[in-house]
């Protein structure tokens, strides 16, 4: 019930000014009552006190009942008195430790954003240095002339200084440059992709807020060459459980789409090496909105997120958490990409767990990586080929916890290449393995 009404207090301005105000109030009617500080009651019984053998002498024990009220009396304002500062030391401390943790986020905050504007003025830089150097207007007295430039003539610039103040560039993805091509290569092959989703809040928890979110998005992307493929896909699965934990994997969903698809709708072509930073980018804007939700509202929320986007022929894959992406080929099987972010996930690799083990160990469902937790965060990020009759498959644990990689590969092999029934597949697999998560499936068939 306190804790509460401390997220309510610190979250809720109008609860906030109510709280005040009515401690204000009953610190004025104390006041009041007891006839001021110290209260009346006090100061007359100090004065008794010594006094009391001469009134015993005199009233004897007929003074111990007016005595024994007095006291009774002192002792309640003492004790209203007493509740009174409480309660204002708790308003300031709650106060003080509100704009301490908003300077303390802010402060880290600009120190992850000032790296990651650094970030982008030395990779502009370094492209000056490998880019031939283009045609200068040089200025003389009374005219201006143009000159060729030769790369042994030019000056190198200076690489930027990181303790200085960085201009706001923006990421490579959302300059605004023109295309000088002239010459156009041939058309290449392309390629389809074929999606299938499913989401399911599972059995344990059918009448519980449903914490996994997905996202699936695809499209085609009209260039000067010929068009090309592209999609999104994200499943992020929230952690917070009565904190609201759906909260955080929407905000992850939301600004991850936010900064994805204006930028590959925009006018700057992005390219499929640039694709890979654009998603890298658009998990840290995620990061970002789920740490200012916790520190806004004083929760602690996150949510894991395994993403992937297709550009062209490359297919970029970022990881938190213990979500993952798997790629499945008729010929390989079904081969992991990501890398558990989790506590079991840790044991295996230390040797000090077998891998079955995972499925049921008593830490299996504590990550150490997700999103909201911390401004710094690290992302695993994966490129690989896009090929023909490869399939992506992107799941939470809900998934993979209730059904078992050569289970998956099964159904895979049985129901591909139709993406929407490998998906129906999957969930109902998942469902009769017990169903104790939410469940959310996103395949990815490329033909």
């Amino acid at each position: 019930m306190l804790e509460k009404f401390q997220t309510t207090f610190a979250t809720q301005n109008w609860v906030k000014y109510t709280t005040c105000i009515g401690v204000l109030l009953a610190g004025i009617l104390l006041f009041w009552i007891s006839g001021g500080f110290p209260p009346h009651a006090w100061r007359f019984l100090l004065q008794s006190l010594p006094l009391i053998p001469q009134l015993w002498s005199l009233k004897g024990p007929s003074i111990l009942l007016p005595l024994a009220a007095l006291m009774m009396l002192s002792f309640t304002l003492l004790f209203f008195w007493m509740v009174l500062a409480t309660v204002i030391i708790w308003i300031v401390k709650e106060q003080r430790n509100y704009l301490l943790e908003r300077q303390r986020f802010e402060a880290s905050l600009q120190k992850a954003e000032s790296m990651a504007a650094n970030d982008v003025v030395y990779q502009q830089w370094w492209q000056q240095q490998t880019e031939p150097a283009p045609q200068v207007a040089r200025k003389t007295h009374n005219q201006e002339q143009l000159l060729s430039a030769s790369p042994v003539a030019t000056l190198e610039p200076l690489p930027p200084k990181w303790n200085e103040e960085p201009t706001m560039v923006l990421p490579l993805y959302r300059q605004t440059t023109t295309n000088t091509d002239t010459m156009k290569p041939p058309a290449e092959k392309q390629y389809t992709l074929t999606i299938g989703t499913g989401l399911d809040a599972g059995i344990k928890r059918k009448h519980k807020p449903n914490e996994d979110r997905l996202l699936a998005i695809q499209g085609t992307l009209a260039n000067d060459t010929c068009p090309q493929p592209f999609g999104l896909f994200v499943i992020a699965d929230g952690i917070g459980g009565h904190a609201n934990g759906q909260e955080a994997s929407r905000l992850a969903i939301q600004h991850i789409r936010d900064v994805v698809i204006p930028a590959l709708l925009g006018d700057v072509k992005i390219s499929e090496e640039q694709s890979a930073e654009l998603l890298l980018d658009a998990v840290q804007e995620a990061n970002n909105a789920v740490c200012q939700y916790n520190q806004m509202y004083k929760s602690d929320i996150g949510t894991t997120v395994s993403a992937a986007l297709v550009v062209g022929k490359t297919i970029s894959i970022a990881n938190v958490g213990d979500s993952r992406t798997y790629s499945y080929t008729s010929g390989g099987g079904l081969k992991k990409v990501t890398r558990d972010h989790s506590v079991v996930a840790r044991l295996v690799e230390n040797g000090a767990i077998s891998a079955d083990d995972v499925y049921s160990h008593p830490r299996r469902n504590e990550i150490y990586r997700s999103l909201g937790h911390t401004t710094s965060l690290d992302v695993d990020m994966f490129t690989h080929p896009l090929e023909a009759e490869t399939t992506l498959l992107l799941c939470s644990d809900g998934l993979w916890e209730m059904v078992r990689d050569p289970a998956i590969q099964v159904i895979l092999s049985t129901e591909l290449p139709d993406a929407t029934k490998s998906s129906e597949a999957l969930v109902q697999a998942a469902l009769d393995g017990g169903g104790q998560d939410n469940i959310s499936v996103i395949v990815v068939y490329v033909s």
